[in-house]
């Protein structure tokens, strides 16, 4: 027997998008929107963070720039000392440890001196824009749970969309920018989720389950009875080679480059000549005779599913102890991390990831707007639900845009050396949501003046961002491009893009708010339809 897709399943799932969308709407644009930031978090926190401006490096010796500093550094003994050499996108020496007081360090250093740098207090792109992405900066595990279910929520509207068209591909190719507004946003609304389709699909799948364990952890504790550590060394290898201490001294570790070099030719005898370098260098069991060397890839730069691959040395005689890749039935897992963090060293990928981020948070607008102008449409004699929507609309689009530029013009506009009781980088934050409840408190005063209110003052703030980065470091758009520093003038130019697009869109609605019929300019009367219904 034949089955079709009948019209009262095809308005239940009309029904199940529009109320879902409209429930998930704010998270899955705050969402959207700091993981496409998060696609150039490093990039970011150049730009927020002036001491890590290095023109892209030859290889460093870490040897030359790290080892002879060690006295300097004294790591605990019997600690794990790991130093990363600078990638492309991370131009400085990182290393992590342990001190003598027992406290974990996180050091940045010069690439060509090795001298330890002060770096401005800033969460940035890796850390701020990256966390929220997730989490949502919420305490504890509720933000995870609320952007599980939002991205569950994506992953249904996606489905229920499908449903919804009945001439999905006709409508790709389907724009009709200058008819009405409602007509207008729909078009837009469906072409950008066609467009985005394959990533605004894997993207949440893959984000769903990277946390899964965080959503239900009860798995873990079946097959290995709650022991954390076991099943740590099943996935990441750590814990399965493991030397005990000696308590004694032993002899220093002489070199880093040797194993460094050494890794790279062991991969690339099974993977080719396009494999990737060791990503850190560790050396565990610090200062004791026991102590031992390891190679490590977490995020591979050319390929797309993540680590770790290890292997572990003798420093003394140079033997291979151990080697750790993972498991067949890990790949899959490691496959969609990987295409979800997007650490491999593929530029064109990562545009596409940007821009296909971008469809994403314009197919979240464009859904509400059509949604405000179909209610205006039908005339609805309760202005409530539609003044509900507007605010809502501006304060998750407007808003959080208004929030990041913000959250960038402190970077620049606090001192590196303030002294207050609450870290500089919680200023930045700070900045950031106060804005953004600012921007919800204007869009519920303001109405419809909100739109092109919110957009003027993202054009300013964004072109202003770019102002204070050329005050405060003296590296302007020329002088960046000049120096090779293309981290730094990437952010400028995105943002002064930016300053442009906002600064068209607020004039264009701030001409339609100006000619909009009836009496209500802020907003009161905005129910009432404002001319002729469209046909569909």
């Amino acid at each position: 027997m034949s089955t079709r897709i009948t019209k009262s399943f095809r308005d239940s799932m009309g029904w199940l998008h529009t109320w879902l969308g409209l429930g998930l709407s704010a998270v899955l644009f705050a969402v959207f929107w700091t993981g496409t930031l998060t696609v150039f978090d490093r990039e970011i926190d150049q730009w927020m963070i002036p001491e890590l401006r290095f023109p892209a490096s030859e290889t460093v010796s870490i040897d030359e720039a790290v080892l002879p500093r060690l006295d300097d550094i004294n790591p605990a003994v019997g600690s794990e000392f790991w130093v990363a050499p600078p990638r492309d996108r991370i131009p400085a020496i990182r290393l992590y440890y342990e001190d003598q007081s027992g406290h974990t360090r996180e050091d940045f250093l010069d690439p060509q001196t090795g001298a330890t740098l002060d770096l401005t207090d800033s969460h940035a792109g890796s850390e701020f824009f990256f966390h929220f992405h997730y989490m949502l900066h919420m305490p504890g595990i509720l933000g995870y749970l609320v952007v599980g279910i939002a991205a569950m929520g994506m992953l249904i509207l996606i489905i229920s969309g499908l449903f919804i068209h009945r001439k999905i591909f006709q409508e790709f190719f389907t724009f009709r920018p200058k008819t009405r507004t409602r007509r207008a946003s729909l078009d837009f609304h469906n072409l950008t989720a066609m467009v985005g389709l394959p990533l605004h699909f894997l993207l949440p799948l893959s984000g769903l389950v990277i946390f899964a364990t965080v959503y239900f952890p009860w798995p873990i504790s079946v097959p290995y009875e709650g022991n954390l550590r076991a099943y740590n060394a099943q996935i990441e290898g750590y814990a399965q080679h493991h030397i005990d201490l000696a308590d004694r001294p032993g002899a220093p570790v002489t070199s880093l480059d040797r194993f460094y070099n050494r890794a790279e030719e062991i991969w690339r005898a099974e993977e080719g000549s396009a494999t990737s370098e060791p990503e850190w260098m560790g050396i565990f069991n610090y200062g004791d005779a026991n102590t031992y060397v390891f190679a490590e890839r977490y995020f591979p730069s050319r390929r797309v599913a993540i680590g770790p691959d290890q292997i572990s040395f003798d420093p003394q005689t140079g033997e291979v102890l151990n080697r750790f890749s993972p498991k067949t039935i890990h790949h899959a897992m490691n496959w969609l991390e990987g295409l979800h963090w997007i650490q491999f060293d593929h530029w064109p990928l990562r545009w596409l990831y940007f821009f296909g981020g971008l469809t994403g948070c314009a197919m979240i607008g464009s859904g509400l707007i059509f949604w405000m102008h179909s209610r205006i449409r039908k005339g609805m004699s309760d202005p409530f639900s539609i003044r509900f929507i507007r605010a809502l609309s501006v304060s998750a689009i407007c808003g959080v845009i208004l929030a990041s530029a913000a959250f960038m013009i402190s970077n620049r506009l606090i001192p590196k050396s303030i002294s207050l009781d609450v870290h500089r980088h919680d200023l930045e934050i700070w900045a950031f949501f106060a804005v953004w409840i600012v921007s919800t408190l204007h869009a519920c005063l303001r109405g419809k003046a909100a739109w092109h209110e919110q957009s003027f003052a993202i054009g300013v703030l964004a072109l202003m961002a770019v102002g204070l980065n050329w005050l405060t470091t003296g590296d302007h758009l020329i002088t960046s491009m000049t120096s090779g520093l293309w981290a730094v003038a990437g952010v400028d130019l995105m943002l002064i893009l930016t300053s442009i697009l906002a600064g068209y869109f607020a004039l264009r609605l701030s001409k339609a708010f100006a000619t909009s019929a009836g009496p209500d300019a802020s907003g009161a009367a905005s129910a009432l339809p404002d001319r002729p219904a469209e046909q569909n």
